[in-house]
């Protein structure tokens, strides 16, 4: 059995912990590595390990929250169900895929159990109760595993906090054949990826502007029809969300218009709807501090990259659509001719013989088509920026 190595957390400060991170994959970033976490994507963890320094996220209000309870929580757990819980304090790391690590919240001991590894969350009721019957989310899931493969330890819990005062807990132990896979999967995104140097995949708009963050002045792209056909669908989109907001306000005006000055309203007995007044609050006025102390201003000015901003050009779609369909139209009115001048006659090229040479009736052909079936679907649905469709495009 191949020796478990380890690196104590004691008196590291935290510099050293994140670039200690960006030496491999830990159990939190393995999610994000498979695509089934909300916050992260594969290219967002191939960015963070690559970087010169780490790239530290912010930490929000409930991750911060999450932190200061993990050690009370853990012990009211250890408290109620019978372990002796301590804190682990290191980096563990697999003992074959020595990029793969795993930090354990706590460490679990019982008399016949022997050691187990221990995830708090603190979270809701109304959320833990799916997880109940069956349904933990798969990037919890993920995450044990990973840390079961890394430690070696063959039990643990997932212990949750709901609401802030009912203390739940959920046995947990190795899959082995879902940490092959895992294993499998992380080798490749560190190996063919970050040790390559070649990004990942990307997968959403963030992605995009995160690895294209600017322009190139004055390149163009012909685009490809299926991409094409995706601008004239988003052009359509942004004018339906349009509507929409439009009925929204219209809607939201007609409700307050009938409350008028009522803070909350009724309906049955049953309280539907509130209509409350925020409080005041104050903002610096950044115009006349630039103005009037320009020196203290710019001490506290900070950069702000520019976005890059996808902006359809819905007159010019319009056109390249009726251009594009008459373009298609020409090729199949071609084609067709093509097929009457050759019925029943065999020509090299742009004919083949349906079932070959053993198989078929004698002159049964197929011409050649211009284009395939997703081109076809595409001209079909560029027709709703044509025609009929015109209002739909402003």
């Amino acid at each position: 059995m191949a020796e478990r190595k380890w690196l104590t957390t004691i008196g590291m400060d935290t510099l050293t912990w994140h670039k200690t991170r960006q030496k491999g994959i830990g159990s939190s970033d393995a999610p994000c590595i498979l695509g089934v976490s909300t916050f992260k994507t594969p290219y967002d963890i191939y960015a963070q390990k690559i970087s010169p320094e780490p790239i530290v996220s912010e930490e929000t209000p409930k991750m911060t929250a999450g932190k200061a309870l993990e050690g009370a929580i853990a012990e009211w757990w250890g408290k109620a169900y019978g372990f002796k819980v301590i804190r682990d304090n290191k980096f563990r790391f697999h003992p074959h895929f020595p990029f793969m690590f795993a930090e354990l919240d706590r460490i679990a001991f019982h008399q016949e159990r022997g050691p187990g590894l221990v995830e708090v969350k603190n979270t809701e009721r109304k959320i833990f109760e799916k997880w109940r019957v069956g349904e933990m989310p798969l990037s919890f899931y993920i995450q044990t595993q990973h840390q079961f493969a890394c430690s070696g330890l063959a039990w643990g819990a997932l212990v949750c906090l709901l609401d802030g005062w009912d203390m739940n807990s959920i046995d947990l132990f190795p899959d082995l054949e879902f940490i092959r896979d895992l294993e499998r999967i992380e080798d490749k995104f560190w190996c063919d990826y970050v040790m390559a140097k070649v990004p990942p995949p990307l997968v959403n708009m963030e992605d995009v502007k995160s690895f294209y963050p600017a322009h190139r002045l004055g390149k163009s792209v012909e685009l490809d029809p299926v991409t094409f056909q995706a601008l004239g669908d988003l052009m359509n989109v942004k004018t339906e969300l349009a509507d929409l907001s439009a009925k929204k306000d219209l809607l939201e005006f007609t409700v307050a218009n009938f409350m008028q000055d009522a803070e909350i309203a009724n309906f049955k007995k049953f309280r539907v709807a509130s209509f409350k007044k925020n409080p005041d609050t104050q903002m610096v006025d950044a115009g006349k501090l630039t103005e009037e102390n320009p020196d203290l201003a710019e001490k506290y000015m900070k950069p702000r990259k520019g976005a890059r901003i996808l902006r359809p050009y819905s007159s010019a779609l319009i056109l390249a659509s009726k251009e594009y369909i008459s373009e298609i139209q020409r090729t199949q009115t071609a084609v067709s001719a093509a097929e009457v001048k050759t019925d029943g006659i065999q020509t090299p090229g742009s004919i083949d013989q349906g079932s070959g040479p053993a198989g078929g009736e004698k002159g049964s052909w197929t011409v050649h088509r211009a284009g395939d079936g997703s081109t076809g679907e595409a001209a079909e649905g560029l027709q709703s920026l044509d025609g009929d469709s015109n209002s739909k495009v402003s």
